[in-house]
């Protein structure tokens, strides 16, 4: 079949977290199974298109904003695979020529529902001009969302024979950033006022971009199975749990895979050493590595820890900043990388600062830096408030650095607690607490510690069961496939009758 995929980022060209990754991804699976995939995505200021040697194939792509036309341009690479996965991107200088993605220092920009109208009515328009129609436009978080009912109400898409039998697919990444805009939205992108209602597009009287792609795809996704559910609850779902309990029937959470080529010990390119199942001894030169790089005492026994993160809230920064000073007085190391919060950079750079030699923080993004630590750590931090699907610690399995993570989201249906008997049987991957506390979240780290520190051949078994664990595409790609299959059924009986 023919899909299009839609995604404000997409690694490598454009990425803040996870989204990213998986679009980059899970494309590349589905390419494997035979199927035409294509990725129409935004051209910001950090695309290097001289690297990507991106040429233009479409040199007006108008948009109507209102009263005014908007003018933008369609470019092309193929994507750095072997798949050679075509990769289109919408180019507008004005609205996307900018530092950030969706915002700077000041907060979020305030004409995002201007830029990313632009960018779904643009990629509607684009594919007719590529006369390539596709059998599924697979929408990617709020930025997209908007996609969902032009296909169904814009009087240019709805009204064309072009996009008659396009079906939409809405993918939940985190259900916490909604899209919120100004109804103005509505009449700006000529949709009829019958959507702003509290079953269409309306959330506490502004647009919701996010809600507009739950209400009015044909089926919606999430990335993993634990969150689908816990989205359905007042307690997890964002003000959302309502119409998502109205779409249940239409609802499907697939666990997050990974790009195991390009997360993979035995060939990654910023490792000191590779290593592999069979053969572990490389990780020793990492782990010094990562010492070395992030100005720890080079101590290879003592266990080190290690977080990669967006610094905010969610990912549970307030645990880990009320057990760190045990953590060092039970003799263990600690390295951080990630940015967000400027409350939180300013604690982490202090304690940092104020323990040399055992903490370690780089309040910046680096994919050379987030493989090291990946790589040379013992034990890896994840003591998430939510977690959609998390891929930190599908990465750190595949790496032997054991995860140690909250019973939630993507992170329950991933990693398997290290009990006794779990270690023995080969199933354990990590350690797994439950409640939101210091206390729950020290508990697991004590156990971590006391496995690594008195019984290394049990912590042996565990990290080879840890990199043995399937975390690639397949599984999760199979089930897309179903997915599509079930979207398309009534447009196959169509064609066939």
């Amino acid at each position: 079949m023919r899909i299009l995929m839609v995604s404000s980022e997409v690694a490598p060209f454009a990425k803040t977290g996870g989204l990213a990754d998986v679009v980059a991804a899970l494309p590349q699976a589905l390419t494997r199974q035979g199927h035409d995939v294509r990725i129409m995505m935004p051209l910001f200021r950090s695309v290097d298109r001289f690297k990507y040697r991106l040429l233009p194939i479409l040199r007006k792509l108008v948009v109507r904003w209102g009263g005014e036309e908007i003018t933008g341009e369609l470019m092309r690479c193929s994507y750095p695979c072997r798949q050679e996965i075509p990769v289109y991107f919408i180019q507008q200088e004005q609205l996307f020529g900018r530092r950030g993605f969706y915002g700077d220092s000041g907060g979020d920009y305030g004409d995002n529902d201007r830029r990313f109208s632009f960018l779904s009515l643009a990629s509607l328009y684009a594919l007719k001009a590529l006369d390539w129609r596709p059998d599924i436009i697979h929408l990617h978080d709020w930025q997209t969302g908007l996609v969902a009912p032009l296909v169904r109400h814009h009087p240019a898409i709805a009204n064309d024979l072009f996009y008659s039998n396009i079906r939409t697919v809405f993918t939940i990444h985190n259900l916490a950033y909604q899209g919120i805009v100004s109804p103005a939205v509505i009449e700006n992108m000529q949709l009829p006022w019958s959507v702003f209602r509290t079953d269409g597009m309306e959330f506490h009287k502004h647009v919701s971009l996010l809600k507009a792609g739950i209400v009015f795809s044909d089926w919606v996704t999430t990335v993993s199975p634990t969150y689908a559910k816990e989205i359905q609850t007042p307690e997890g779902g964002q003000g959302m749990d309502g119409v998502l309990r109205e779409r249940s029937d239409r609802l499907t959470g697939i666990l997050n895979g990974i790009d195991t080529e390009v997360w993979n010990p035995e060939s990654d390119p910023w490792l000191a050493a590779p290593y592999s199942t069979v053969n572990t001894s490389g990780k020793a030169r990492c782990k010094a590595a990562l010492q070395n790089t992030f100005c720890l005492s080079p101590e290879p026994e003592t266990p080190l820890f290690g977080c990669v993160s967006r610094l905010v809230d969610q990912k549970g920064f307030d645990l880990i900043q009320a057990v760190l000073p045990s953590l060092l007085e039970a003799g263990a190391q600690f390295v951080l990388l990630g940015s967000g919060d400027p409350a939180h950079e300013e604690w982490f750079s202090s304690f940092a600062a104020a323990n040399p030699g055992r903490v370690g923080v780089s309040i910046s993004y680096s994919e050379q830096f987030a493989h090291m630590i990946e790589g040379g750590s013992d034990v890896f931090l994840m003591p998430s408030l939510f977690e959609p699907s998390g891929l930190n610690q599908l990465y750190s399995m595949r790496y032997g650095t054991i995860p140690v993570v909250r019973n939630v989201g993507g992170l329950a249906d991933s990693v398997t607690d290290a009990t006794e008997a779990a270690i023995l049987n080969g199933t354990g991957t990590g350690f797994v607490f439950d409640e939101y506390t210091p206390d729950a979240l020290w508990g697991a780290i004590k156990r971590s510690l006391i496995l690594f520190n008195e019984d290394r051949a049990s912590w042996r078994r565990l990290v080879s069961s840890a990199m043995n664990r399937d975390s690639s595409w397949n599984r999760s790609a199979a089930v897309y496939e179903d997915v599509y299959d079930s979207v398309l059924e009534p447009v196959s009986a169509l064609r066939q009758a």
